[in-house]
């Protein structure tokens, strides 16, 4: 069974100024931090990380979900049980992993710099998934057999979620 309706419904039931599809792509979705100094940021950067922690815990529950990260988990001593991936730099998510705790929270979401795909993906060849055109970044996701990759930018400012074209319905 496939996570994309349900994660297809968080993201327009969250659209926003700050989580918004792509212009030209229901199936590629920006989700990005306003300005510090902008109106009502506070209130905005919450609602922004309250999207990112449901989108991942929707894709970490599956138990299929595969981090790539420049840093390891059992190096970082992360909680729970990180089986290495296909690639270098890869390990299998804990479907348990508690978002909330310490360590875990600081490794994903003020590092960032890390890729998240269910089920895995090779993620090759390789492609800077947020600048990539959408056209570009669609071809790749097909080739990549995943229903959903998820890219955190550096310091994890903002995100970039790729969603399988036969599990979209909009």
């Amino acid at each position: 069974m496939s996570l994309v309706p349900e994660i297809v419904a968080l993201l327009h039931d969250s659209a926003s100024a700050d989580v918004r599809p792509d212009e030209s792509s229901e199936r590629v979705w920006h989700l990005t931090y306003p300005s510090l100094l902008g109106r009502q940021s506070g209130r905005r950067r919450e609602h922004v990380d309250a999207v990112k922690r449901k989108l991942l815990e929707m894709v970490i529950r599956t138990g299929m979900s595969v981090i790539h990260h420049p840093d390891s988990p059992q190096e970082e001593q992360l909680p729970g049980t990180w089986l290495a991936g296909r690639l270098r730099h890869s390990w299998r998510v804990p479907p348990d992993l508690n978002l909330a705790e310490e360590s875990v929270a600081y490794w994903l979401f003020s590092l960032g710099n890390w890729v998240i795909c269910a089920p895995e993906a090779t993620l090759d060849p390789p492609i800077d998934l947020a600048r990539a055109p959408v056209t570009e970044l669609l071809a790749w996701l097909e080739a990549q057999r995943a229903d959903i990759v998820i890219d955190s930018f550096h310091d994890d400012v903002s995100w970039v979620v790729l969603l399988a074209s036969q599990r979209v319905a909009t």
